[in-house]
C-alpha cells in the first residue's frame, strides 16, 4: 500500500513538472504566460497529502471528534491524570485520526499553533531567567538594598511608597519573587516602625502585578497577550507603562480614601 501511495504520489510530481516545462516553453514562443491553478498534480487542489475547504473540517469524523471530546472531559472531572496530560494524548490522538501523515500534522500545527510554540519557549527562557535570580540570591539582595534606600524618618510612608512604585516594581519582580522575596523584606522594615505588615501587603496588591502585570515581562500572562495582540514587547511596554501607572495611583487614592491603606502609618 505505501509502495502504491509513493508510486502516485512521483507520478503526481512528473505531470507537475512537465507540465510546468511546457508553460515555460509557450511563454518563450509568445512571449506570454497563461497563470492560474495547475490542475492535478502535487501543486493542484487535491494533491497528495494535502487537504482544502471542507476537507480539513474532517466531517466524516465528526462524532468519532465528539466522542474524543467527551472522554478527554470525563477523564478530567474524574481525575485520571494531570490536565496537560490529558490534553497532551488527546492532541495527539485527534491529530493522528484526523490529519495521519507528517505533511498533513505539520500544517495543522503551523496554521494553529505556532504562536504557541514560539510562546512556550519563551516562557521556557523567562523562567531561567527567572530560577537564575531566585536561586543567586539576587532577589533578597536587590530588596534589602532597596529597602535601606528608604530614609527612617519616611518609615511610616511606607505603604504609600509601595502602592506609588507597584507598577514600575512589575518590570524588575514577578508575582512569586516580590511577594515571597521581596514584601517580607519591606514588612520586616516597616515593623521596625510600628507599621503593619497587613498595610503594606494591601498597598502591594494594588500595583504590583495586578494592574501592573501586563507590563511585567517576568509573567507568562504578559507574553501570552503580547503573543495574541502581535505587538512588540518594547513599544507595548513603552505605550502603556503610563496608563497603568496612573490606573494604579487612581486605585491607590480610593484605597486612602476608604481607609483600606493609610496615608501615614503612625
Amino acid at each position: 500500500m505505501l509502495g502504491r501511495r509513493e508510486q502516485r504520489r512521483l507520478a503526481g510530481l512528473a505531470e507537475h513538472t512537465h507540465q510546468a516545462q511546457g508553460v515555460t516553453a509557450g511563454a518563450g514562443s509568445s512571449g506570454s504566460v497563461v497563470t492560474g491553478p495547475v490542475s492535478g498534480g502535487a501543486g493542484g487542489e487535491g494533491a497528495a497529502g494535502e487537504d482544502t475547504g471542507e476537507e480539513l473540517r474532517r466531517p466524516h469524523l465528526f462524532w468519532v471528534n465528539i466522542a474524543l471530546t467527551v472522554a478527554v472531559i470525563a477523564c478530567l472531572v474524574a481525575g485520571v491524570a494531570p490536565p496537560e496530560l490529558l490534553f497532551l494524548v488527546a492532541t495527539l490522538i485527534a491529530l493522528l485520526l484526523n490529519y495521519p501523515g507528517l505533511k498533513r500534522q505539520t500544517a495543522r500545527i503551523e496554521a494553529h499553533s505556532k504562536g504557541a510554540m514560539l510562546m512556550a519557549t519563551t516562557l521556557l527562557a523567562a523562567g531561567v531567567f527567572l530560577g537564575i535570580l531566585e536561586g543567586s540570591g539576587m532577589i533578597e539582595a536587590m530588596a534589602s538594598t532597596a529597602a535601606g534606600l528608604i530614609p527612617d524618618g519616611a518609615a511610616p510612608a511606607l505603604p504609600m511608597i509601595v502602592g506609588v512604585l507597584g507598577v514600575p516594581l512589575s518590570l524588575l519582580f514577578g508575582p512569586d519573587a516580590y511577594y515571597f522575596g521581596v514584601m517580607p523584606v519591606l514588612i520586616g522594615v516597616g515593623e521596625q516602625f510600628a507599621v503593619s505588615g497587613i498595610d503594606i501587603a494591601t498597598a502591594s496588591l494594588i500595583g504590583e502585578e495586578t494592574v501592573g502585570f501586563p507590563i511585567s515581562p517576568l509573567t507568562g500572562s504578559f507574553y501570552l497577550l503580547v503573543g495574541l495582540g502581535g505587538v512588540d514587547i518594547g513599544r507595548h511596554i513603552r505605550h502603556l507603562v503610563g496608563w497603568a501607572w496612573l490606573v494604579s495611583i487612581v486605585m491607590l487614592l480610593v484605597a486612602v480614601a476608604t481607609g483600606a491603606v493609610p496615608l501615614w502609618a503612625a
